[in-house]
Parts: C-alpha cells; structure tokens; sequence
C-alpha cells in the first residue's frame, strides 16, 4: 500500500472573527489604548508656548539671549479671557537661543542680528528645566 499524502488546508481567519471570539480584546478596549497613546504624545509636547507680538526690551549678545515684555500679552489675555485688568502689571521674560533656534524676518529667513531691543516678535518656546530654549523667532516689526 502506498503510503498516503496529507494536505495541510490553511483556513483564512478574518480579523474580525479574532476580536469577536477572543473575550479579552474588544473593540472597546483597542480603541481605548489608541487614544491613551495620543494622548500621551499630546502631553508629551505641553511645555510648548508661543507668545505673539511681544516686546523685545533686551539683548545679550555674548549670551544669545534676549528679554521681552509681557505686559501687553499677558493684559491681553486677562482683559479678553479672565475679565481681569492688572493696570501697571509687567512682567519680564528672558529667553535662551541655541543652535538650533530658527529666525524669521517676516516670511524670509533672518539671523541672531535680526534681534533687536525694540523689536516684535513672536516667539516659540520649550523648557528646558527652569530655562525657557527658543525654537523660533519671527520678528513682525523692527524697532
């Protein structure tokens, strides 16, 4: 007798017969992972601030670092956001550059010469422990 050949038959499974007959993954619960993970990613990224149109009323040129005036942004947002008026508030900012820092004159690309006391600008921030580093500086109007 000739020995006999098997034949392997390969069964196509669709995956949603995996999550409907497997009790410990369910929809609901992918679906719940997937949003703690973008969450997550979002959180990662809270220490990001952009401050517009603020004052630049220093510059350290051996430092790269420059200070800008918050009393109008920071009036700003309490006058429209809070109904709050701090007639006489100022608070001053002092922001670190690196070499990674990108300046911006407008929409054309600029320098760390661009910055000057006097100047507007809108600034793009990260902490890095108690120190604000500056990703972008866009100057909107000169001094």
């Amino acid at each position: 007798m000739p020995p006999q050949t098997q034949t392997l038959k390969l069964r196509r499974f669709p995956v949603r017969r995996l999550f409907k007959n497997s009790s410990h993954v369910s929809m609901r619960n992918l679906a719940t992972v997937a949003l703690l993970l973008f969450g997550s990613m979002a959180v990662a990224r809270a220490d990001v601030l952009t401050y517009t149109a603020v004052l630049v009323t220093g510059v350290n040129q051996k430092a790269y670092s420059f200070t800008v005036d918050l009393t109008d942004h920071a009036l700003d947002i309490h006058r429209h956001v809070f109904g709050v008026d701090h007639s006489g508030l100022s608070r001053w900012i002092t922001f670190k550059t690196n070499d990674k820092t990108t300046y911006w004159v407008g929409s054309t690309k600029g320098s760390w010469t661009n910055v000057q006391k006097g100047a507007r600008v809108n600034v793009t921030t990260h902490s890095e422990g108690s120190n604000k580093v500056v990703d972008k500086v866009q100057i909107v109007s000169g001094s």
